[in-house]
């Protein structure tokens, strides 16, 4: 079984990756960036939301490596 306190932090970690390519990559704003993944996985766990994706994680970095 996988530990629920890693999983949260690949979604956090992985949607704070995303705000950074959807903001255009700007430099330091990865606390700004982290927080706000932070407030959307918790809206989303409190909706139920978030079991459904942590079967379908990946590492953000390798889409940046794909890129």
């Amino acid at each position: 079984m996988a530990d629920p306190d890693s999983d949260r932090d690949r979604l956090i970690r992985e949607r704070a990756y995303q705000i950074w390519i959807d903001e255009g990559r700007p430099e330091g704003r990865a606390d700004a960036h982290w927080e706000q993944a932070e407030k959307e996985i918790a809206a989303e766990d409190k909706h139920g939301l978030i079991s459904e994706r942590t079967d379908t994680l990946t590492n953000p970095f390798e889409k940046l490596k794909n890129e």
